[in-house]
């Protein structure tokens, strides 16, 4: 079948409307619908992908998650702080750094929250139940978690970090949040866009942690056999079903990024009314549905929400059979419940790696990738991360040396700097090139020293500014210790980390 043929206006210039009575005619171009469909509905998936649906290799956050941890950050709800209102902190990131409607926004908090299996959101109030919705953001407060705050936003690492303008210029946002995990495999999510579908697995803090050291100790390289040790996670406490006959499905997805994964829930022993009580579960999309297709089953004879009342992210459910229910018959029919509140997942990881561009915004490039690689890729990340952080603080921390230094010889020759400053005859200019040249230092650093008024001179004592320069000096030498063995420290701060998170 012929393509169709349209006519298309080219653009004017933003302000100007089209004129086809003075000529513009001439600006008329055909085009096949079909090419332009493609074309334009192609940029369309590429801009949701990079401003919304998928996950950053890195940092494993959605720029609209990113963008809620980056406003609450700024807002000063920190770990330690008091939780404030979840409207506050959706309103900073609506009006500064992410204008794409406050449901997303919320949504996004619901999710860190609730939804993930290491909470990057502390909340307060109803945050929802796997039955349930979250209260509005009005009614519910909220700051940093404990992990958020240790991950994301640890001061060493911050300042080194590459930021780039937001929606409207006003200010700058992080092109990613220092990641001093990959959160992309202990938080990792879905993301759909146009012809995109990503579905990223979730492992355990522990299992996690093992496996990134023993890739340290391997040079920084991580396996797919290495990766086997991974145990799977789930934000409801659901398990994996791996077995001996299945390994090697598990072995090929971490070697193709590709693979199905059955999860189920766990139950207690049936006790002496017969009946099982759930409370780790699968990550279920409609727990109603399940729960009501359980209670048309054969043999159960009632459902109870076991869930505890003052403690809306734990969730439990009660099933109970008949009293004449035994031996085979009672386990066809808990196997039935049990498939009933089963899932299975498709994997199939991709990541978007985001990046400067050459006009200084940012930008994304979606990617296939396995778990292996995703760890290779974030080693290698952490080691720069390293190297790029300790040479930053040498060289700041080189330049508190060198100003206490001279704040040492201010003092030594602070007779000499009040002659000067004394001295009627002298403008700004004269008394700086006076001093600088009876000190003998250049100009910039005789406008250091006149930057302090005589009192804090005076005050200045030369005993303890040697004090402060041998901890500072004690300081930077640790840098440079870190610097030149980047993974050792690496794998040290790992066990810090899982000591400080849990």
């Amino acid at each position: 079948m012929a393509k169709k043929i349209v006519k298309r206006v080219v653009a004017p210039r933003r302000g100007k409307e089209p004129d086809l009575e003075k000529g513009a005619v001439d600006k008329i171009k055909q085009v096949h619908l079909e090419d332009a469909a493609d074309r334009e509905y192609y940029e369309y998936g590429v801009a949701v992908i990079e401003d919304r649906a998928i996950f950053g290799s890195l940092d494993g956050l959605k720029p609209v998650l990113r963008r809620v941890l980056w406003a609450t950050h700024k807002l000063g709800l920190h770990s330690g702080a008091k939780p404030d209102k979840s409207a506050k902190a959706v309103g900073e990131t609506l009006g500064n750094y992410h204008p794409h409607g406050d449901k997303a926004c919320y949504d996004a908090i619901v999710n860190a929250v609730s939804n993930v299996p290491i909470p990057m959101v502390y909340g307060e109030g109803n945050w929802g139940t796997m039955t349930e919705n979250a209260a509005a953001m009005r009614y519910t407060n909220m700051r940093l978690s404990k992990y958020a705050d240790l991950i994301f936003f640890d001061k060493f690492y911050l300042p080194t970090m590459s930021y780039v303008p937001n929606y409207d210029g006003s200010r700058q946002e992080p092109l990613v949040l220092p990641a001093l995990l990959p959160n992309a495999l202990l938080n990792g999510n879905f993301g759909i866009a146009p012809g995109v579908n990503t579905r990223s697995p979730t492992f355990t803090l522990e299992s996690v942690l093992a496996v990134l050291k023993e890739a340290i100790a391997n040079k920084n390289v991580c396996t797919p056999e290495m990766c086997m040790k991974l145990e799977f996670s789930t934000p409801h406490g659901g398990k994996a079903v791996r077995t001996k006959a299945n390994r090697a499905e598990f072995l090929n997805f971490f070697k193709t990024g590709k693979g199905r994964v059955k999860f189920v829930s766990t139950h207690s022993a049936p006790d002496s009314n017969n009946s099982i009580r759930f409370d780790e579960f699968a990550p279920i999309a409609n727990m109603e549905g399940a729960m009501l297709k359980i209670e048309e089953l054969k043999g159960v004879i009632a459902t109870r929400d076991d869930s505890d009342k003052k403690d809306k992210h734990q969730t439990a459910f009660v099933v109970t059979f008949a009293k004449n229910l035994r031996g085979a018959d009672l386990t066809r029919v808990i196997g039935q419940v049990n498939e009933a509140l089963s899932t299975t997942y498709t994997f199939d990881v991709k990541v978007t790696d985001r990046f400067v561009k050459k006009d200084g915004t940012a930008g994304a490039k979606l990617r296939p990738t396995t778990v292996p690689e995703l760890i290779n890729f974030w080693l290698a990340y952490r080691v720069e991360l390293e190297k790029h952080a300790c040479q930053y603080w040498i060289k700041e921390r080189t330049k508190d040396i060198a100003y206490l230094q001279l704040m040492r010889l201010a003092i030594s020759k602070l007779d000499v700097i009040i002659a000067h400053v004394k001295n009627k005859n002298l403008d700004d200019a004269g008394l700086v090139k006076a001093v600088s040249r009876d000190l003998k230092i250049t100009d910039e650093q005789t406008n250091q020293i006149l930057a302090r008024n005589l009192r804090q001179l005076r005050h200045l004592e030369d005993e303890k500014l040697i004090e402060q320069i041998k901890n500072i000096e004690k300081e930077k030498a640790s840098y440079e210790v870190r610097l030149k063995r980047p993974s050792a420290y690496i794998a040290k701060h790992l066990d810090e980390l899982q000591a400080k998170i849990k």
